[in-house]
C-alpha cells in the first residue's frame, strides 16, 4: 500500500477583543489536490481537535498562542 502525503492550507484569523482565533483550512491529497474527508486535525499536546468535512474543510477556535497541528487520515502518512 502506497502512503500519500496530506497537504493543507490553514488561515489564522485573530479577534483581539477575546484573544482567541480561528484556524480554518482545507486538507488535500498531496498528489492530486483532491480534498480529504474525515481527516483528524489535532492540536499537538492537547485534547483539542476536529475532523474535516466532506470537502476537506476544518475550523478550530483557539486561544492566542503558537500551536503545532497534526493531520492524520487512514492511508496517509501523518503530518505536523
Amino acid at each position: 500500500m502506497k502512503l500519500q502525503i496530506l497537504s493543507f492550507f490553514a488561515f489564522l484569523f485573530l479577534t483581539n477583543a477575546f484573544a482567541t482565533g480561528i484556524v480554518r483550512g482545507t486538507v488535500t491529497d498531496g498528489t492530486n489536490n483532491e480534498p480529504v474527508a474525515n481527516t483528524n486535525v489535532i492540536i499537538v499536546g492537547t485534547t483539542i481537535g476536529t475532523t474535516t468535512d466532506f470537502d476537506g474543510n476544518f475550523s478550530l477556535k483557539l486561544n492566542e498562542g503558537t500551536y503545532s497541528i497534526q493531520f492524520s487520515s487512514l492511508g496517509y502518512a501523518a503530518q505536523i
